[in-house]
């Protein structure tokens, strides 16, 4: 990775500060596709949802910040099990029409602040 900063610093002719950025975002987008990767395999039998889960998860991601841990290995950890509970879980919880609906407009109604912020 050093040889790499070095060739883009002298390429490009960029500061420390600014190649570091770059190999952060190489190494955290590395790291998240990785996830995806291997959540995508343990959930192939549910794709589908999974891939539901995983596109709402990334929106509700952006406004939320989501939770962060310190190692690769727990966060693959912390999302498996996550996901898991997502897929396998959940789907399997059923509520009633009139708390879904409430749940709908409340989820609704937190989230627009947002997006008026965003126009």
């Amino acid at each position: 990775m050093n040889n790499f900063k070095a060739n883009i610093k002298q390429k490009y002719n960029i500061s420390n500060y600014q190649a570091e950025q770059i190999i952060f975002v190489i190494k955290s987008l590395g790291s998240e596709l990785s996830k995806m990767l291997i959540m995508g395999i343990l959930f192939r039998n549910e794709i589908l949802l999974f891939l539901f889960q995983l596109i709402f998860m990334c929106f509700l991601r952006s406004f939320s910040g989501g939770f962060h841990f310190y190692s690769y290995w727990s966060c693959l950890l912390a999302s498996v099990l996550y996901m898991s509970s997502l897929v396998f879980i959940f789907p399997n919880i059923t509520l009633p029409l009139y708390m879904q609906i409430f749940s709908f407009i409340h989820k609704f109604l937190h989230m627009l602040p947002y997006w008026a912020r965003s126009f």
